[in-house]
């Protein structure tokens, strides 16, 4: 994104969103925290399950401070699995995450 490399960003987003099941946190450790969220944002019906998915208590953060005013409706929303975000957090071991939400 700093070099504004669009087309190859959007491109790059296409092949993950298609690869989405295969990949893990560690995919994406080194993704900047707004260009996650900002993908994840576009690439998901659930950012914020996403990002909890993901370990990635920066994304989680953005979602829920820009999310502020129906944060009881995001963090209560039930997957089509069945989980709720902090199901994600504690299935994961991530207490941090799970006291944030």
């Amino acid at each position: 994104e700093e070099v504004n490399a669009g087309n190859l960003r959007d491109y790059c987003s296409g092949l993950i969103s298609t690869h989405w099941d295969d990949l893990n946190s560690t995919d994406f450790e080194h993704m900047s925290g707004p260009l996650l969220y900002k993908m994840l944002k576009s690439k998901t019906q659930m950012p914020l399950h996403s990002a909890v998915r993901l370990q990635r208590e920066d994304v989680v953060f953005l979602c829920l401070v820009e999310n502020t005013s129906k944060l009881s409706d995001i963090v209560n929303l039930w997957s089509p699995n069945g989980e709720l975000p902090l199901d994600l957090a504690l299935r994961s071991h991530n207490e941090s995450i799970a006291r944030t939400l």
